[in-house]
């Protein structure tokens, strides 16, 4: 059956032949030639075409067997003679066997080699035992053919079409096929063997390699039948355990998470429990599972996470060493958390300077800072919504720590005033009422709590009717 060489191209076949020690008769067919190549015991036997610049004589002329005027004289020569050309020039004593014979081998080499570079032809493989005459058989390694034509491919978009998505797979190198190639190849060889479950896509990405140079190493060892392809295994949740890693990562890096929590367990956790969720997390995160991602930023984020993550694991395993860690851990857990106490405490006293001094931008930037460190008291979050409440800007923020503040302390009459300021200012008269009634159940004699409700009272007498608040208007996209 003919063959189209766009969807396989003729060095394909080769692969097969090599492989399977092949005997057989390959026919290719193009616009205006014919090229037929026998092979025996997957090497080179012999091969015959009827493109002009590979006939006979033509090879002879370029070997410079025979000079031109010879070779203008061919068509003489052999015009009424059975035997064919080599055989003639012989007889005739302008060439000797010896030179023949290795002109013949140059011109089997030249119609194989050219298939590499060969556009758009048909072919076919027929598979039988040739009957060639012991004086026309030769043994033409086809190892040195692949070798040399792999340099005529110029046209790798097969290939790649084929291959780009595709995983590679590394053997050992038979040492026969070893020999044959050159330290450059091996080199190349010895890094593709790197790259596990990665597409070949990533692996060109990461090499940063000429194109030209990738492509045809990698299809030479394809033809050599010492790499394969095969689909990766694409992960479901892929996506997610990225997302996660690249979570962990940052936790790591920023020193916020302790082994327990890296490895997802409580910190009595047995032995059994341990080993367990590490082998949960290693089906997870483990950087060969991470490797089908495009991005290698990815992979080397993983190789660090599973290193911590092995870490986590040897230390707690071990008794000894659990034991030491869990003590340094304690220790270094209250520093950690009286320094962050004290931090907080120096940023509130920066930040109410700044709001006695009307800074309240630069007031409330301090006291962000500040809340991160300790969000467990009313008095900070209180500056903090009273700092935003003087930024236009900043009222929504404003409104939802003042609330914080009245959540940690309900009996603190201040952030509930203010609140009832916030709504005041923004004419959000009925909320504003509520908070300084509130604030006034808590602390009665809260002389602004009082002022405000007698304003609000005679604004409801003279029945005005408030302009619309800006507060909570959405904003238009």
């Amino acid at each position: 059956m003919l063959k189209q060489i766009n969807k396989t191209p003729v060095p394909i076949i080769y692969r097969d032949i090599l492989k399977n020690k092949m005997n057989g008769e390959l026919t290719i067919r193009g616009h205006d030639f014919t090229k037929i190549l026998f092979f025996l015991n997957g090497n080179l036997a012999f091969a015959k075409t009827t493109k002009k610049e590979e006939r006979f004589g033509e090879i002879l002329l370029e070997l410079r067997k025979i000079n031109q005027s010879q070779f203008l004289e061919i068509k003489d020569l052999v015009e009424g003679e059975k035997d064919n050309l080599g055989r003639i020039l012989v007889n005739k004593k302008i060439i000797n066997n010896k030179d023949i014979y290795f002109a013949l081998i140059h011109q089997i080499k030249t119609i194989a080699i050219s298939t590499f570079s060969l556009p758009s032809v048909e072919w076919d493989f027929n598979s039988h035992v040739l009957n060639i005459p012991s004086n026309s058989k030769f043994d033409i390694d086809l190892l040195e053919i692949i070798n040399e034509g792999i340099n005529k491919i110029s046209d790798f978009s097969f290939y790649k079409n084929k291959f780009l998505s595709l995983a590679v797979e590394v053997s050992s190198i038979p040492e026969n096929i070893k020999k044959s190639l050159s330290t450059e190849d091996c080199q190349f060889y010895e890094k593709l063997s790197d790259f596990k479950n990665r597409s070949i896509d990533q692996i060109f990405s990461e090499l940063k390699i000429k194109e030209e140079f990738f492509w045809k190493k990698t299809i030479l060892f394809y033809l050599l039948n010492i790499v394969s392809f095969y689909e990766i295994k694409i992960d479901e949740n892929l996506e997610q355990n990225i997302e996660e890693l690249l979570e962990l990562y940052e936790k790591i890096k920023l020193d916020k998470i302790n082994l327990y929590q890296l490895l997802n367990i409580e910190n009595n956790a047995t032995q059994d429990e341990i080993k367990d969720a590490y082998f949960k997390l290693a089906k997870k995160y483990h950087p060969d599972r991470i490797s089908t991602t495009s991005k290698p930023e990815i992979q080397e984020i993983a190789n660090l996470v599973f290193a911590s993550i092995n870490q986590a694991f040897e230390t707690l395993r071990d008794e000894d060493q659990k034991r030491k860690y869990d003590k340094e851990s304690l220790v270094t857990k209250n520093k950690t958390y009286e320094n962050l106490i004290e931090r907080a405490k120096i940023l509130y006293r920066k930040a109410k300077t700044l709001y006695n001094n009307q800074r309240y931008w630069e007031s409330s930037t301090v006291m962000n800072e500040a809340v991160k460190y300790d969000s467990s008291r009313s008095s900070y979050f209180l500056l903090l919504g009273l700092s935003q409440m003087n930024v236009s800007t900043l009222k929504r923020e404003a409104e939802k720590n003042l609330k914080k503040a009245v959540d940690i302390d309900p009996w603190n009459a201040e952030p509930l005033v203010a609140l009832g300021k916030l709504y005041f200012s923004e004419n959000m008269i009925k909320s504003a009422e509520n908070y300084f009634k509130k604030a006034l159940s808590v602390n009665p004699e809260h002389a602004l709590a009082i002022k405000r409700l007698e304003e609000i009272t005679n604004k409801h007498s003279k029945k005005t009717k408030p302009p619309f608040s800006f507060l909570f208007k959405k904003k238009k996209n």
